[in-house]
């Protein structure tokens, strides 16, 4: 079975905030690329505090996910898995550093079918859908390969909700 799966950030996780340059620089996270208003600069906020938990994902902004840089460790398989066809944007915060995943690509909707995007070639693990708001993240799940829920699971990370939108 696949499914396509809404990502959202967990009501009540830790937040983390964009410095006013950081935000007026980066706007809205909506599938344009970030990095090169940056350059080797690090995006800057702050934040209440540091997750208790390592592979804690936080909240920053709509269309990005972001969790804390140590939580790539012995988790190489998630770490690929973000890093296919997103990009991946340092943040520095007074209490650690952190990595914003900004997802670059949008998926068109198939013009023959039911599913909301395209599920049955390769894209990547986290992605946007044509038509919808741009600020939207989506998974696939169940085709075996770069699975981003499933690799979100058995590495348990926390701080995400998905939302079943499709299955098939």
């Amino acid at each position: 079975m696949i499914r396509v799966l809404k990502i959202e950030v967990e009501p009540g996780v830790p937040v983390l905030t964009l410095e006013p340059e950081s935000a007026r620089r980066c706007g809205q996270f909506d599938g344009t690329a970030k990095a090169e208003l940056f350059g080797r600069e690090e995006l800057l906020a702050s934040a209440q505090e540091f997750p208790a938990y390592p592979r804690q994902f936080l909240a920053m902004a709509p269309g990005v996910l972001v969790l804390p840089e140590a939580a790539w460790l012995d988790a190489d398989e998630m770490y690929y898995c973000c890093s296919l066809g997103n990009e991946l944007l340092a943040v520095k915060a007074d209490v650690g550093d952190f990595a914003a995943i900004n997802p670059l690509e949008v998926l068109p909707t198939p013009v023959d079918g039911e599913a909301p995007c395209v599920v049955d070639k390769f894209y990547s693990p986290v992605f946007r859908i044509a038509g919808r708001d741009p600020r939207q993240l989506f998974c696939v799940e169940g085709l075996g390969t770069d699975d981003f829920k499933g690799f979100y699971d058995a590495l348990r990370f926390r701080g995400l909700v998905f939302q079943e939108i499709w299955r098939g």
